[in-house]
């Protein structure tokens, strides 16, 4: 009733009123962030820790343990989902509703922290993980060309990768296909009997000797300097040259005993496209990111790296998520129009 008086007396103003919301309403739309799910923080976090070569057994006594031993008093913990595999220890805490997921995951990790010494050695550090069903890859990738797959995956994981990583709204780019350069020392067992080594004791002298650590500071009048020990090899075969303490103190080098060469990981995947082998690239946003607009960046950029790959490097745009949500959106748009008409 106080609509329609006000709009008869004050026809002039009303009409400001109605054009002002809709003013506001088309600019708060158009700062809307089109999904094709609602934003909702999960409560779960995962942590993951890596050990090469361990068995289920010894990742659940050595790893697991720890990890759920020094989690378990955290404010908010429902339960604790454990899985040991071979080389892998996965815990996946569940928190009550309500419980900022931010906060969950520092707390996480301030507990491991404390327990890190405890961990073996050669154990990785844990990850540690908040899932959202929102942080998802929305674009896919694949790079191809002449190279071989381990020159295609060094390119992509440290050229393309950190260029897109740079993209405003992107949380993370996972490169799949390849596996990391690393160093192989392959040891001959005769030579090394003769010497009077064990493969620990090679073990023992490169990890004593390939290491770099602070060394303090040096003052000299006004001036200070920072002091390093720094015994980091840049080439493979400069690795050769490592001295290997011997029995009776003799000198033996580590190429007397082994051969050093680079190699990669052990193949676990492989991505074809159309049967051809390559690099696959996904683009993963963040869980407040915009999917059409981290999409359109991604374009952008996609256009401006195309432009500069090396000599017989192709990269292709296989698909993307901003298609379905813009059709979504279209769809959602269309049927209130035809509720306002009828």
């Amino acid at each position: 009733m106080f609509l329609a008086t006000a709009s008869t007396k004050r026809p002039i103003a009303m009409t400001c009123l109605l054009i002002a919301l809709v003013a506001l309403g088309l600019n708060s739309y158009r700062k809307l962030s089109l999904e094709d799910l609602p934003a909702v923080d999960i409560p779960y976090v995962t942590v993951i820790t890596q050990w090469v070569g361990a068995s289920p057994e010894d990742i659940e006594k050595d790893v697991t343990k720890y990890v759920e031993d020094a989690v378990s008093g955290i404010d908010g913990l429902k339960h604790i989902m454990a899985s040991n595999l071979e080389n892998v220890s996965q815990v996946v805490l569940e928190f009550e509703l309500g419980v900022d997921v931010d906060v969950a995951a520092q707390d996480v990790r301030e507990k491991l922290d404390a327990v890190l010494a405890d961990l073996p050695a050669d154990a990785e550090r844990p990850v540690i993980q908040k899932i959202s069903i929102n942080e998802a890859p929305v674009v896919n990738l694949f790079l191809s060309g002449d190279q071989v797959v381990d020159d295609l995956y060094d390119y992509a994981d440290n050229e393309v990768a950190d260029s897109f990583a740079t993209v405003r709204g992107v949380a993370r780019v996972d490169v799949v296909g390849g596996n990391e350069r690393e160093v192989w020392v392959e040891l001959d067992r005769a030579r090394l009997v003769a010497a009077g080594l064990t493969a620990g004791d090679v073990a023992t002298a490169l990890g004593a000797g390939v290491l770099s650590l602070p060394g303090g500071r040096l003052r000299e009048g006004d001036m200070e300097y920072a002091v390093r020990f720094d015994a980091e090899y840049a080439e493979a075969a400069e690795l050769e040259g490592l001295e290997v303490a011997g029995a009776n103190g003799a000198r033996v080098l580590l190429r007397d005993i082994a051969t050093v060469r680079m190699a990669t990981e052990e193949v676990r995947e492989r991505v074809l496209l159309d049967g051809k082998p390559g690099i696959a690239i996904k683009i993963v946003k963040k869980s407040e990111g915009n999917t059409v607009e981290v999409v359109r960046e991604c374009r952008r950029r996609f256009d401006e790296i195309a432009a500069t790959l090396p000599g017989g490097m192709a990269m292709t745009w296989v698909s993307d998520e901003s298609a379905n949500v813009v059709e979504s959106v279209n769809a959602a748009l269309s049927s209130v129009w035809q509720a306002i008409l009828i």
